[in-house]
């Protein structure tokens, strides 16, 4: 990858013909000791160079790469980038509780799911048919995302929660600050 290449943005940094999904659901190989180390220790650290990786795993790098490579490909593995949103310049996330009448469920959650500040959105059950959850830059922008977007249309309510702090994320417990 070309992370250094100013002429690319973060996103397209992250992107890789190695992780392209086929869209194709396949059963899972049998992975060897040697792949399972190497799953283990990216999981531990998945920004560990080749070289440490074969050190750690027991191979050489040519073969720690290799074998990356290959599980990436085949779909063996996936790679998640947690990102706090703030570093993007995105201060203020919120959860959307959204009403709909069940004719416009649908169209509200495909017009959200074409929105880059929509992080998460989803058709629930109960008082709410959706909960989006959005990224913007300020608390004017967050106005504006509910009142002026395309998707309002088809709303007939939002509930708002502004989210003050993550401690999660991905699944995973955030580091608490320096």
């Amino acid at each position: 990858m070309a992370a250094g290449n100013p002429q690319r943005g973060p996103a397209e940094a992250l992107r890789s013909h190695l992780t392209v999904d086929s869209g194709i659901l396949e059963a899972q190989k049998e992975l060897s000791r040697q792949d399972n180390e190497i799953v283990e220790a990216l999981c531990a650290d998945g920004r560990m160079s080749f070289e440490a990786l074969g050190r750690r795993v027991g191979v050489s790098e040519a073969t720690a790469r290799r074998r990356s490579e290959w599980l990436l490909a085949n779909n063996q593995v996936h790679l998640r980038v947690v990102i706090e949103p703030a570093a993007f310049g995105l201060a203020v996330e919120a959860l959307l509780w959204i009403r709909a009448a069940p004719q416009h469920v649908e169209q509200l959650g495909k017009s959200l799911a074409e929105l880059p500040m929509v992080r998460y959105a989803a058709a629930i059950a109960g008082d709410y048919q959706v909960i989006a959850d959005v990224t913007v830059g300020d608390m004017s922008a967050l106005y504006r995302f509910i009142t002026a977007s395309e998707w309002a249309q088809y709303a007939s309510g939002v509930d708002v929660s502004i989210l003050l702090d993550a401690q999660k994320r991905g699944g995973r417990f955030m580091r608490a600050p320096s």
